[in-house]
């Protein structure tokens, strides 16, 4: 992991004003953004199981045992169409080409207008999804998409596997696995019709860190986008 400068003022004059605000910290040097490597790799292995990499650059040895990275999350959004899912895989590609220096905008977009929500634990709400406590090390997690039970993932470095469920209101509807769980309603899916007999997933992964400069503030990477639909 590595830090970038922020040039805010590009101006002479600019770079004047930002020294003066920035003399009571004895400082004139320009801000600097936290900045995250997205996965390694994130792709679909057959059509049940989605392969996450760690990638190792989001260690910082100057950062020791407190590091800012924590982990990735995965955010995803159901559909009741083919069509419509790849119509949002473009999208948020096209994003990313636009603005691939701004992950900030990329996920307001992501959320704000194309819906996607953030994949949760079944046993505890905190975040990231998967939690690296060793980002020295390599590591892969298989997301798998079970059929006939809940969605699980699991990794050499979680120990043990985790399910997965939807991020609704609905406590009784939590289960991806279930098609009669998707209702019209529903945040986190795109579809008209409740119950369907087809329903193809959209993902996507981001690396995911604590700003050490500002408290409590949440940090993602560049998101990887599954470059195809997974019908379930």
């Amino acid at each position: 992991m590595r830090t970038r400068t922020m040039i805010k003022y590009p101006t002479l004059f600019g770079f004047i004003l930002l020294c003066l605000v920035s003399i009571s910290a004895g400082s004139c040097g320009l801000p600097k953004i936290l900045y995250l490597y997205p996965p390694l790799s994130f792709y679909a292995s057959g059509s049940s199981t989605v392969i996450l990499v760690h990638d190792t650059k989001n260690y910082d040895a100057l950062e020791g045992a407190n590091q800012s990275f924590k982990g990735y999350e995965i955010f995803y959004r159901i559909y009741d169409t083919e069509s419509k899912a790849i119509s949002d895989i473009s999208l948020i590609n096209n994003k990313i080409d636009i603005a691939p220096d701004s992950p900030d905008i990329i996920m307001r977009y992501a959320a704000d207008t194309l819906k996607f929500l953030r994949m949760k634990n079944s046993s505890t709400s905190s975040q990231p999804l998967i939690t690296i406590g060793n980002p020295e090390n390599s590591g892969q997690f298989d997301l798998t998409l079970n059929q006939d039970s809940e969605w699980t993932i699991s990794g050499e470095t979680l120990g043990i596997s985790i399910d997965v469920v939807r991020t609704i209101t609905d406590s009784t509807r939590l289960s991806f696995s279930q098609k009669s769980n998707y209702l019209s309603s529903d945040s986190d899916y795109s579809g008209t019709t409740d119950s369907p007999d087809s329903l193809y997933a959209v993902f996507f992964a981001v690396a995911y860190a604590h700003d050490p400069e500002t408290i409590g503030q949440i940090v993602y990477s560049i998101p990887v986008v599954l470059s195809v639909p997974i019908q379930f």
